[in-house]
């Protein structure tokens, strides 16, 4: 029982200490914090005033006698008195609850255990504390004292001692003169300064004559004491050596981030005092405040006050020489410059030298104050100079001066011209252009070039181009190059550039090279193949091209339909019509290529010479038309659209869309048009293209034949390279064919069974045969037999090339034939038009203004409108045929169809100005028929063959210039095919069709005699019989036989029509016959009876003076019949007939 009672009391007295530690510790923080406060309050004080020994004394007494009055309350007490048991007991229950009361009870009857005046038990006095004891074994009384007030206490103490050491730590000298002056109160000391101030860079030796920079620093002591706190204003007083006069100077304010020195990176102000001569001393001073005392001291070093360079430059670069006197040691200069540094010091000179970076010193050659040195540039490099006057000073701080190198640079060069890989057909000659740019000059000028011969490359040849003199740094030069000695055969390459050296004669000549182009001397069947497959792409192109653009009329067609339904157009209506707009220019842009496209494909056809030069004008007519597609009418609809658009205004929306729409379809109708005249074209450009490349095989066959009987056995060989070569073509003459008949089926432009008959020629005649025996021969060395087989294919491309050419006379025969049917009846045509107009016009003449029988008018002007255009269409029909007729027909006729449109309208509103309108579409029939007659009348001078013209007053001469071509390639024919049947080849179909061309010759002889004018059989000598000659002609071709008789037969008939042609020519021409040309006739509509009577008087004179041109006869009768309507028209007008 004691032992546990001496527990349950040991542990209140463990609490009772830690309880009055506490309390100690809490009472040491006031005491350190107030020691705190009273510090900083004395350095305050201290700062603030100048305080005497009694208000220290004071001070100090009251700090004391605080300080001990918060040592007897807080620290003392807790050190000596004990804690009350009791109390501490409540302390534990409040955090034990389940010990409430026990603790207290036990610590009050405790003392009952040793005077108990109540009487208590002690028994159970002793109870209850075992009791006590047991239920708090556990428990720690320690971990129930209230820590929080001395945790309080101490933070609050913490942070004013904080706040102390940080004033401490700022101003150091306020603390320690306020612990000076109050640990010493009967003592006065002088205040410290609220700042210090010093110079910068202080103490400094310095060059004569050289500029200073002082600075100030100031640096904070204290807070402004007594009015005093950072300077506004910095003075400078210096006084010279030997001198008490003393002089002064207001420094200037430095802005924060402006201090240029780094010596000067703390100064808050500065001052620059220039060219000092004298040693001075120097102090700053502000606010009553000054640094210490300064000296400069001068010494007068040698500098370096002027330098001039000059610079002799490499011989090849013709640069004159140079002076540079920039007072600058920085040199820049070409490798090989000659340098000559001059300099001038301030005093004299005494000795000198250049120090190099790259180890090397050059001595200076000494002029009193002057010196100079020399080098050579020969790379970068850096130096500087040393001086030294008679007193052995130096220049301080040599400045190091660069040697920059600058650049020779590499020459340029490009071949302009051509300027791009080129495919070669026969091309003996081939111009270079050549541009090279350097920048001193140039030495050499070469063209490098290596073949490729059957995949091959030979050895690079290099061939020198002459420079001419004075040449100068932009060099253009024009070269031949002879490409025929290069003995170039189909299927080889060529690869060339172009090399230039400039004239550096120090580091050697650079060279630059051009960019690398090819030269490729492709196979017939090469360039016949490329040629197909743009062909046949743009045709693809423009089919697609039709295709998008009728997916687009359809969508604008909706859109307008929508948007005539519509109040206003919506957001979605908006997006949907831009995007239509720029499908439209997406189409245009895609023309535009195949336009170019279609130019190149031209330009391959001249350059190769695949075609004559009938069908590349063709061609180039349907390029040009490509070109008109992209109507300006077409861009100005899409621009009024998209304004319409910005502007919301509905209905410039709609008439908007109307136009966009109209010149839509139009632009498809073109867009038909070409693409029919392009399937055309290429049918007829694919047989031109067969027809030259037979006549190619022919000459070179031809050539072969003359050129192996001489030969030697080398060259033997080289013939047969060129027999397999030759051999190569007829195998892509055959494979062009075939194409040629898919072209045919799909735009027939010649009988079927022609291609068939050249089919089976090329394919059956033992053609290839003899061209492989040939080769074969000529390998083995056998001449004769070679001879003899390259006779044979000879003869037989010979035959093959005339039936070609016969082919071409009749295809263009028949489209001269339907160009002038086409021509005739749009002529009658526009006859008829042209009188309904006139009709129509004196119809409106009769009656008066606003008559309501003006509105009777207008639906016969409707009909005539819509005839018009159906002529237009016959004029397109001609245009499919023949691209170069005139396209401004087709314009005239659209004019004049706008115009009677217009008439119409102003009729249905009984407006008679509608004659205006009437009369301008009149105007337009009448130029359009006119032109047909000029149309008609090239027309019949292209079906005479084109080289015999009609002679005037003559109608007979073109024909039989016709008829005696016909028969001289005919007499040709039949000598060749004679040759053939000796040997006894069979040549029915050749024969058959020879007596077709026999028979057309003698109808067309009968046809002229029959046409003729009064007197013209006469004038012939009567070739009646001739025709007699002919049939007998034609007989001998049905029975197969061709001998001396029939080619004597031929030959007399050839020569009865060249004299009868030769006799019309020489007739007398008589000057009143003369013809002369026509001009377009322009009516200008009846606006007065006098001014119609002489239009009308106009055209009847043009019209008869076309009579005496050389039409045909039915041309003839058209122009009469035009006559006898115009004289009829002038007599129902009562006006005089000449």
């Amino acid at each position: 029982m004691p032992n546990r009672n001496d527990n349950i009391y040991g542990k209140f007295a463990s609490m009772d200490r830690l309880n009055r530690l506490i309390h100690t510790g809490a009472g040491s923080f006031i005491l350190v914090a107030s020691a705190a406060i009273l510090l900083v309050i004395a350095a305050l004080l201290s700062s603030l005033f100048e305080l005497a020994p009694y208000h220290k004394y004071i001070f100090l007494a009251g700090a004391g006698l605080m300080l001990g009055l918060l040592i007897a309350k807080f620290v003392v007490p807790p050190l000596f008195i004990k804690s009350n048991y009791s109390m501490l007991a409540r302390r534990v229950e409040i955090f034990h609850p389940e010990l409430k009361d026990t603790l207290s009870a036990a610590i009050e009857l405790k003392r009952n255990l040793q005077s108990n005046p109540e009487g208590y038990s002690i028994q159970f006095i002793q109870a209850v504390i075992e009791d006590a004891s047991q239920n708090c074994a556990r428990v720690d009384f320690n971990k129930c004292l209230d820590k929080k007030p001395i945790l309080r206490k101490a933070r609050i103490s913490s942070l004013l001692i904080a706040i102390a050491l940080l004033l401490v730590a700022l101003f150091p000298s306020g603390f320690t003169y306020a612990i000076l002056d109050f640990s010493n109160p009967s003592v006065s000391f002088n205040k410290p300064d609220p700042f210090s101030l010093h110079a910068v860079p202080g103490d400094i030796e310095m060059m004569k004559g050289g500029d200073l920079r002082i600075g100030a620093v100031v640096k904070q002591v204290l807070p402004g004491q007594n009015g005093k706190g950072t300077p506004r204003d910095v003075e400078i007083i210096w006084s010279y050596v030997g001198s008490d006069k003393e002089y002064s100077m207001e420094m200037q304010p430095i802005k924060a981030g402006n201090q240029s020195d780094s010596c000067l990176s703390e100064a808050s102000f500065d001052i620059k005092i220039e060219k000092v001569t004298q040693p001075f001393k120097y102090y700053l001073t502000a606010l009553d405040i000054a640094s210490p005392e300064y000296k400069v001291d001068v010494v007068d070093y040698p500098r370096i006050v002027d330098l001039e360079q000059k610079l002799v430059y490499p011989q090849y670069t013709r640069l004159p020489s140079a002076i540079i006197n920039e007072n600058d040691g920085n040199v820049s200069a070409l490798p090989g410059t000659q340098v000559t540094i001059k300099l001038k010091s301030s005093k004299r000179i005494v000795e000198g030298k250049a120090i190099f970076e790259k180890s090397r010193e050059i001595p200076l050659i000494l002029d009193g104050e002057t010196a100079r040195f020399e080098f050579m540039v020969k790379s970068d490099d850096s130096y500087r100079l040393e001086i030294a006057d008679s007193d052995g000073l130096k220049n301080p701080d040599p400045i190091i001066y660069n040697i920059f190198t600058t650049s020779d640079f590499y020459p340029e060069i490009e071949i302009i011209q051509p300027g791009q890989d080129l495919m070669i057909g026969n091309i003996e000659d081939l111009p270079l252009v050549i541009r090279a740019r350097d920048d001193y000059g140039f030495s050499t000028l070469k063209l490098v070039y290596q073949v490729t011969t059957s995949g091959i490359e030979q050895k690079p040849v290099s061939v020198d181009i002459p420079l001419k003199a004075n040449y100068g740094t932009d060099l253009t030069v024009e070269f031949h190059w002879n490409l025929e000695a290069l003995g170039l055969i189909p299927g080889d390459g060529v690869n060339y550039f172009a090399v230039v050296a400039d004239n550096d004669s120090y580091s050697g000549p650079k060279m630059a090279e051009s960019k690398h182009y090819s030269l490729r001397f492709p196979s017939v069947e090469q360039v016949l193949a490329d040629f197909d497959s743009r062909r046949e792409e743009n045709k693809s192109d423009l089919e697609e091209a039709i295709s998008n653009q009728e997916k687009l009329n359809q969508e604008i067609s909706e859109l307008r339909r929508e948007t005539m339904r519509m109040q206003k157009t919506d957001w979605e209506k908006n997006r949907r019509l831009q995007e239509a707009v720029d499908k439209q220019k997406q189409i245009s842009d895609a023309l535009e290529k195949l336009q170019e496209s279609v130019d190149k494909n031209l330009e391959s056809a001249r350059q190769n010479q695949l075609n004559t030069m009938e069908i590349v004008d063709k061609a180039q007519r349907i390029a040009d038309l490509l070109k008109e597609i992209n109507s300006p009418e077409l861009m100005q609809a899409i621009e009024k659209l998209q304004e319409a658009m910005k502007n919301i205004d509905q209905n410039q929306l709609q008439k908007a869309l109307e136009n966009l729409q109209f010149s839509q379809e139009e632009y498809l109708e073109r867009l038909e048009k070409t693409l029919e005249m392009l399937k055309r074209l290429r049918a007829e450009q694919k047989f031109d293209q067969l027809k030259e490349l037979a006549n190619k095989m022919k000459t070179e066959q031809e050539k072969l034949e003359e050129n192996v009987p001489p030969a030697n056995e080398s060259e033997l060989s080289r013939l047969a390279e060129r027999q397999d070569e030759v051999s190569k073509e007829l195998d892509a003459f055959n494979k062009g064919l075939d194409k040629m008949k898919e072209y045919n089926e799909e735009t027939p432009v010649m009988p079927e069974q022609d291609l068939q008959s050249l089919k089976k020629q090329a394919d059956s005649s033992g053609l290839k045969e003899d061209m492989q025996q040939a080769s074969k021969s000529m390998k083995g060395g056998k001449k004769g037999e070679s001879s003899n087989q390259c006779k044979s294919a000879s003869q037989k491309l010979a035959e093959m090339v005339s039936n070609m050419e016969s082919m071409m006379m009749q295809m263009r025969s028949g489209q001269n034939s339907e160009v002038g049917r086409l021509a005739r009846k749009a002529f009658n045509d526009v006859i008829y038009l042209s009188q309904n107009q006139e009709e129509l016009i004196d119809r409106l003449a009769e009656l008066a203004p606003r008559d309501s029988s003006i509105r009777g008018i207008a639906p016969p002007q409707q009909e005539l409108s819509q005839k018009t255009l159906k002529v237009r269409a016959d004029l397109d029909s001609i245009y499919q045929i023949e691209p170069r007729v005139d396209p401004s027909m087709s314009a005239d006729m659209a004019i004049a169809v706008g115009k009677m449109q217009e008439a119409t309208g102003n009729l249905e509103l009984r407006n008679k100005n509608a004659s205006v309108p009437q009369s301008f579409a009149l105007k337009q029939l009448n130029k359009v028929g006119f032109k047909l007659l000029q149309l008609l009348k090239q027309n019949a001078a292209s079906s005479c063959g084109g080289s015999a013209c009609p002679t005037p007053g003559n109608s007979s001469s073109p024909q039989l210039s016709q008829l005696a071509q016909q028969q001289q390639g005919l007499n040709a024919q039949s000598s060749a095919l004679a040759q053939q049947l000796r040997h006894g080849s069979s040549q029915q179909e050749t024969l058959a069709r020879m007596a077709a061309e026999q028979e057309a010759i003698r109808q067309g002889l009968r046809e002229m005699l029959q046409a003729g004018e009064e007197g013209t059989t006469g004038k012939l000598g009567r070739l009646d019989d001739l025709g007699d000659e002919m049939k007998d002609v034609v007989d001998e071709f049905e029975r197969g036989q061709v001998n001396r008789n029939t080619l004597m037969r031929q030959e007399k008939i050839l020569t009865r029509l060249l004299d009868a042609q030769k006799s019309l020519r020489t007739q007398g021409f008589k000057e009143e016959r003369k013809a002369e040309a026509g001009d377009d006739i322009f009516r200008a509509g009846p606006q007065s009876l006098s001014n119609m009577e002489s239009d009308l008087h106009g055209q009847l004179k043009r019209l008869q003076e076309a009579l005496n041109e050389n039409y045909p006869q039915e041309y003839r009768n058209m122009i009469r019949a035009y006559i006898n309507a115009l004289t009829e028209k002038l007599s129902n007008q009562g006006g005089k007939i000449d």
